[in-house]
Parts: C-alpha cells; sequence; structure tokens
C-alpha cells in the first residue's frame, strides 16, 4: 500500500504517513499497528548519531523536537546528544 515503508522501514515518517492514511480509509486497527512499528527504538546508536549529524548539516527543521521526540529516549543518556542539542542552539530554552 505504501512504498516508502518497504524501502525503509526504519524511516518513522513513512509509518506515520501510513498510518493516518490507514485511519483515513477506516481501518483503525492497521492504522495503530502502524504508529507501534513506527515507534520501535533504533538498535545501532553510532547510526543514529550519523544520521542526526546529517540532518543538523541540512538544517532539517524537525530537529526543533531533538529534546522532547520519544523516539530519541534510547540515546538521550549518551554524552553525544548533549552536544547536539548545544550545537543546534537547544540548550537555551
Amino acid at each position: 500500500m505504501f512504498k516508502a515503508v518497504g524501502l525503509d522501514p526504519r524511516f518513522d515518517g513513512a509509518h506515520a504517513d501510513l498510518a493516518r492514511s490507514l485511519e483515513a480509509l477506516g481501518r483503525f486497527d492497521e492504522a495503530r499497528a502502524e504508529c507501534e512499528t513506527g515507534r520501535q527504538p533504533a538498535g545501532d546508536v553510532a547510526e543514529a548519531f550519523q544520521w542526526l549529524e546529517v540532518a543538523i548539516s541540512e538544517g532539517a527543521t524537525g530537529l526543533i523536537y531533538l529534546r522532547v521526540h520519544p523516539r530519541l529516549d534510547p540515546i538521550r543518556h549518551d554524552a553525544r546528544f548533549a552536544d547536539l542539542v548545544a550545537r543546534y542552539g537547544l540548550d537555551r530554552i
């Protein structure tokens, strides 16, 4: 139904979009399941930081949620996380 999920199952945005589509079709159980699939924690911490570095270098606007997004909870304790927050200027708010 949604090709982006198949291309990279770890991309949360694709799962969220698919869940909204399923909800619009009235397929609520499938939508809930898709939301849960998109919330699985990343197993590779180093890769997570690499992607965050890419996002910062590209000026990704979604980084405003860096301090609060639950998807990042598994890496929040890492010292590199505090560094990212400071470099993005979110340590001042």
